[in-house]
């Protein structure tokens, strides 16, 4: 909030607060937060995928796919966005979509650094958690940084309930 107050602006500061706002479970200001930035900075990405993203947890599909659409078509080849945006087609009914964001993913992964973490929260977005938990494990073992956003991350809330997401988790002390 002070950074906004210092630089009212800034699309990364915004969508920081936003992401702050989800991971408290503040959907309904992380979406309204997320609707401004998307106006304010409609060819940022990232903001668009957060804003499908916020909306698919709490069941506004409609709004989580066409923001997920313009995502994906801003963000090619940024796999932060596109894993946001497989999460998000996956739990707004897409989820033909997002497999064909995840295989790709999984070729890349084969000659290139793909971040184990956004991978598992593809998966999550899908419905697959035992393809989720292994790409989370291999994020604990690469020392993944957006892995220390596992324990609240709401896109892996679903997989939290699995006891071995807790031992992953556990192991590496988080």
């Amino acid at each position: 909030e002070a950074g906004l107050v210092l630089d009212p602006l800034s699309p990364n500061l915004a969508i920081a607060r936003s992401v702050a706002l989800w991971f408290a479970e503040r959907h309904e200001e992380a979406l309204a937060a997320a609707r401004e930035l998307t106006e304010a900075e409609p060819e940022f990405p990232a903001a668009h995928a957060l804003r499908a993203d916020v909306a698919a947890t709490i069941g506004r599909h409609e709004e989580a796919l066409r923001s997920a659409t313009i995502a994906d078509e801003l963000g090619r080849g940024d796999q932060m966005t596109r894993m946001g945006c497989a999460w998000a087609f996956g739990r707004a009914g897409k989820p033909e979509t997002a497999r064909a964001l995840l295989e790709a993913y999984e070729r890349r992964a084969k000659n290139r650094f793909i971040s184990p973490t956004l991978m598992a929260v593809g998966y999550a977005g899908v419905g697959d958690p035992e393809s989720a938990l292994r790409w989370l494990a291999r994020a604990s073992e690469a020392r993944c940084m957006w892995f220390a956003f596992a324990p609240f991350d709401p896109r892996l809330a679903l997989l939290r309930t699995d006891p071995r997401c807790a031992v992953i988790l556990s192991e590496a002390g988080l």
